[in-house]
């Protein structure tokens, strides 16, 4: 990888996916595997090591075809975010609303893997200054909640019960608790 990395997601087994600002997203397996896909918009892992990926670009190239059974791919025309949630991927249409979980209008979602992992979201509904209200997604009751008045610019989810919130060039650690 010769780019800056802007993003990392890490799966509950230490399996990572990098992305790069040169476009590059890296897969790198705990076995020292690695595979590069060009093309990718956004990406995540399940406990098998299965990448599931956005492309920005046809998903019926060659390229994309080559990774076979390890890794399945969703346009960009349909998509613009993916997460790996109790080991399904979780979607976010372009239009901002995920695809199932009551398809809550999400500016950006996150997945955390410790303990039993934890979804949340930043709802849509701007707050102020481009800052958005924190949500959680309630296994026990199948829901979306807020998260008190906890509002964001973006997200790193970690369990089900901590979260982290990047707010005005700071990062916060968010405990919840129960």
């Amino acid at each position: 990888m010769k780019g800056f990395i802007t993003n990392n997601k890490v799966n509950a087994q230490g399996k990572r996916v990098i992305f790069s600002d040169d476009g590059a997203c890296n897969i790198h397996f705990i076995s020292g595997n690695t595979y590069s896909i060009s093309g990718v918009q956004d990406a995540a892992l399940d406990s098998n090591g299965t990448i599931y990926a956005i492309t920005t670009q046809d998903i019926s190239i060659d390229k994309y075809k080559r990774f076979g059974s390890i890794a399945k791919f969703y346009s960009k025309k349909h998509y613009k975010n993916i997460e790996i949630y109790q080991d399904k991927p979780v979607l976010v249409k372009q239009n901002g609303i995920l695809e199932s979980f009551n398809q809550l209008c999400v500016q950006q979602i996150s997945a955390g893997q410790n303990n039993s992992g934890g979804l949340f979201a930043l709802n849509c509904g701007q707050q102020n200054d481009s800052l958005f209200q924190v949500m959680r997604w309630n296994k026990d009751i199948n829901n979306w909640e807020k998260i008190g008045n906890i509002l964001a610019e973006k997200i790193a989810a970690y369990s089900y019960d901590v979260v982290y919130i990047y707010r005005q060039s700071s990062i916060f650690e968010h405990t919840i608790k129960k």
